[in-house]
């Protein structure tokens, strides 16, 4: 009986432990580990990310580069690649591969052959109903097939710095060769949330699809994301979001929010749906309790870049540390702000001392011009010219006075 009541102890205990790595251990959070750092909430969820999108500062890691089945967040991706490829007004026409592309179950909008939609349309048929059937069809417009848009997704992965994703499909269904971490998946977001076409269709809470040539009503779409500005338990900033669940990736989230001046990206990889929001709100509510986008400012350096970084509460400028690094132009200096080893943001700064230096060169080479012009440029010709004038003004003033 003892026996018994030992192994289930045990038991109990690795049970505990495994849950612990999963969701509950604060040793993952790897941001709470740096000196005079704000500790972040221990979120009930695998995994999470928080990125300053004005300086790509990670605010928030937990278990950050662990890869994972990203689930709809793949759709930001998707989103993004469609945005830098299109105009708003350009038209998809829905084609008959439509039919071969559709996962049984999975979310649409009911897109039919030979339907068309403008690509401001098909974006929010995407982020607002998560549909499927819209996102290849979209692949297909850009590159012909979905394998090769799927090629540019992972290209703009690399380009962008991710070095844990890679893509399979334009939706999030499971793949298992398709992968991501939060971090990555937080580049990609704050990469997508600087394109105009994406960031006007993503705050979208809902969209009509107007009647198309192919239905006599309008679609109208709600995104399932309740905490955006316009849902229906909206976080004051929160300025667009995206959610998905799969039994592959559990519940998954994507979100900006945008307060006091500071912007930031916020991925969750699963979270118990009962959590999910609880979850985002505590990092929301980390944020703009411990943080502010702060205005640096030197007098005898003029900032040309916004001069603004990320810096927690309590901590002074002069307790920072900088480094500088000349520009391409030498007549402009890059300065990067760190708390210890940590980077805060960088900003850029006119040389005025280099600017006077090259200014007084400017004006030395102009005065030396001149001189050159007047050297070369003698009153010789001028006497010629008066000399001649003179001469014919005598000749004629003569023979006027002969005829008489």
């Amino acid at each position: 009986m003892k026996s018994i009541i030992k192994k289930l102890i045990l038991s109990g205990i690795c049970i505990f432990c495994i849950s612990s790595n999963i969701y509950g251990n604060p040793q993952n959070i790897s941001t709470n580990s740096i000196p005079n750092w704000p500790i972040g909430p221990d979120i009930n969820a695998s995994s999470a990310t928080v990125i300053d999108i004005y300086n790509n500062t990670t605010i928030y890691e937990k278990n950050s580069q662990q890869t994972m089945d990203p689930g709809a967040s793949v759709k930001i991706m998707t989103c993004l690649v469609v945005a830098e490829n299109t105009k708003p007004d350009d038209i998809i026409t829905i084609s008959p591969s439509i039919k071969d592309n559709i996962v049984d179950g999975s979310t649409t909008i009911g897109a039919q052959e030979g339907e068309q939609f403008t690509i401001e349309q098909a974006f929010n048929a995407v982020l607002v109903g998560s549909a499927n059937d819209i996102c290849n069809q979209l692949a297909e417009h850009i590159s012909g097939s979905v394998e090769n848009f799927v090629k540019l997704m992972n290209e703009k992965a690399k380009e962008i710095g991710c070095t844990n994703t890679h893509f399979a499909n334009t939706t999030g269904l499971p793949d298992p060769e398709q992968y991501s971490t939060t971090y990555d998946m937080a580049l990609i977001l704050s990469k997508a949330y600087t394109n105009s076409s994406f960031k006007s269709n993503f705050k979208n809470a809902s969209y009509a699809i107007l009647p198309t040539n192919k239905t006599a009503t309008a679609r109208n779409l709600n995104n399932s994301f309740k905490l955006m500005e316009g849902g229906k338990s909206p976080y004051e900033g929160c300025v667009g979001g995206k959610e998905g669940f799969t039994d592959s990736s559990g519940y998954v989230l994507g979100s900006v929010v945008n307060k006091e001046g500071l912007p930031v990206a916020v991925v969750i990889f699963d979270s118990p749906k009962d959590d999910l929001y609880n979850n985002a709100i505590s990092l929301f509510n980390y944020v703009y309790d411990n943080f502010t986008n702060t205005k640096v400012s030197q007098n005898d350096f003029s900032y040309i870049s916004g001069g603004n970084i990320l810096l927690p509460k309590g901590i002074d400028l002069a307790e920072l540390k900088t480094t500088n690094q000349d520009s391409n132009d030498n007549e402009n200096i890059i300065r990067s702000y760190y708390l210890g080893d940590k980077f805060l943001g960088r900003v850029t700064i006119e040389n005025t001392s280099m600017t006077d230096q090259n200014e007084a060169g400017k004006g030395q080479k102009y005065m030396e011009e001149a001189r050159q012009f007047d050297s070369s440029h003698t009153l010789l010709p001028v006497i010629a010219i008066l000399s001649v004038s003179l001469l014919l003004a005598i000749f004629f003033i003569y023979k006027l006075r002969k005829v008489k």
